[in-house]
Formats: C-alpha cells, structure tokens, sequence
C-alpha cells in the first residue's frame, strides 16, 4: 500500500479544509487567509453563478448574484470532502 507524503503545509491546508469549508459556505466566520490558502492549495477556485446557485433560499443573504461569482472546491477539493464523508471523519 502507497501511501501519499505531504509536507506540514500540504497537511496543514487539508486539515484546514475539513475543518472549514462548511463555515465558509454558510458565510461564518473562518480565518482570514483560508480562502486564499485553498486556492493557492488547489482546493478552491472562483466560477461564475449559476442558476442553481441562485435558486438557494439564501443566495441573496450569502451575496450570491447573477454575474456575479462564488467560490467552489476543485476536483482535488472534492475528493478531500468526499473521502471524509465515506469514512465519517466530517468535524
């Protein structure tokens, strides 16, 4: 079995990305430079709204736009998220 070695930084920024990314979706508060750090990662990128985005009850609340953009994960964000769910480990 392979396992992937990361450095502190790589760790540091998928463990950030677990423990904040809900927040950040619910507009709570999250540390100052997370989003920059998960883009910088290649966890998150910026993409133009959607109609689906617009149709959240709390779009508007959550300064969500048409024309605007909103912040999504990147495949590789994804998969973090995911895994965790499938093995429970969501904090």
């Amino acid at each position: 079995m392979s396992e992937e070695m990361l450095t502190e930084r790589e760790w540091r920024a998928r463990d950030d990305l677990r423990k904040h990314w809900s927040a950040f979706c619910d507009a709570d508060i999250v540390p100052g430079d997370f989003i920059d750090r998960m883009e910088e990662a290649g966890f998150a990128q910026l993409r133009p709204v959607t109609r689906d985005d617009l149709m959240s009850s709390y779009a508007e609340d959550r300064g969500i736009l048409k024309g605007g953009m909103v912040w999504d994960l990147t495949p590789l964000g994804r998969s973090i998220i995911v895994t965790d769910e499938k093995s429970g480990d969501l904090r």
